[in-house]
């Protein structure tokens, strides 16, 4: 892994200097493959478009975020922009000098990564759709899997870029993503039950803080890649609390269980009965988003502080 990591830094030192005046474009082409995006663009235009592939997109984004989310947390991934100072392999006057930017200082562990791995799985997963279409044409096809290819390399260059990812981590990410999107397309996503969607959004919701627990039981530090984000990170305003591996895993979590709640019917010949349930339908899940879960964070991070 060192020589991996050595060779990593090297690319990202020369992309640094051959795009060091597109930083900006750099930027945007991250913020392109925020997994967020998943939810707020991709899923909601695919809905629009076709219902099926819009539940399948959710379906996709919510899954392959968590499995990256659980990918991490074991592999104990570096970052470049901290790896640089806390390896041993360079002496303090051989430290190579690499540059930061507002999107750098993430605080997840980096393998694999989080950018490409979403956005291969859904954009993969949105042209599988195109191809099961009757009238979808061979050369269509072809051309939309060379854009992929394309903005896949965009978005994995800018990651590795801006010192977010060593270039390994963001092929493991795609290749990932890919295989997931491939694995799903075979699987009943779109005849799943209510209790299915209820069952794996409270395991998404519930695996966070067990494995938690978990890495604090067996002596490792659950959070032990927030404290290297925060001693390296040029700057602490860019050090952001919806970079971390919770953050991701509520999200993932809200996404499903808002599904949920959508497939709730509600009775409707009582009307006093049905607004009363259509409000407390629509009330619990953002309480429970922004209240319950914030919550628990803020204890586990007040913990935290107070053993550092």
């Amino acid at each position: 892994m060192d020589e991996l990591h050595l060779k990593g830094i090297e690319l990202i030192l020369w992309t640094q200097r051959i795009f060091q005046d597109h930083s900006d474009v750099m930027l945007v082409l991250s913020h392109l493959g925020d997994p967020r995006n998943a939810f707020l663009v991709f899923f909601p235009l695919m809905y629009f478009c076709n219902y099926s592939a819009g539940i399948k997109t959710l379906w996709v984004a919510a899954v392959t975020e968590w499995i990256n989310a659980i990918l991490k947390w074991f592999l104990f991934g570096h970052r470049p922009y901290w790896w640089i100072h806390e390896t041993s392999l360079y002496t303090d006057g051989q430290r190579p000098d690499l540059q930061q930017f507002p999107l750098t200082c993430e605080t997840g562990p980096g393998s694999p990564s989080g950018h490409a791995m979403v956005s291969s799985a859904v954009l993969a997963t949105m042209i599988i759709h195109h191809q099961s279409m009757k009238h979808s044409k061979r050369c269509t096809n072809i051309l939309l899997w060379a854009c992929f290819v394309i903005v896949m390399f965009l978005i994995g260059l800018s990651r590795c870029f801006i010192s977010t990812h060593f270039p390994h981590q963001v092929v493991a990410g795609t290749l990932s993503g890919i295989t997931i999107a491939l694995i799903c397309d075979r699987l009943p996503l779109l005849t799943a039950s209510f209790g299915w969607y209820l069952v794996v959004s409270v395991t998404f919701l519930l695996s966070g803080p067990v494995l938690y627990f978990a890495v604090e039981t067996f002596g490792a530090d659950p959070m032990w890649s927030l404290h290297s984000a925060l001693q390296w990170c040029a700057n602490r305003k860019w050090v952001h609390l919806d970079t971390t591996l919770f953050f991701s895993m509520t999200r993932d979590s809200a996404a499903l269980l808002a599904r949920v709640l959508e497939e709730v019917k509600i009775p409707s010949q009582d009307p006093v009965l049905f607004y009363t349930m259509a409000f407390l339908k629509f009330f619990s899940l953002p309480i429970f988003v922004m209240t319950v879960i914030p919550s628990f964070l803020a204890l586990i991070f007040s913990k935290n502080d107070k053993q550092s």
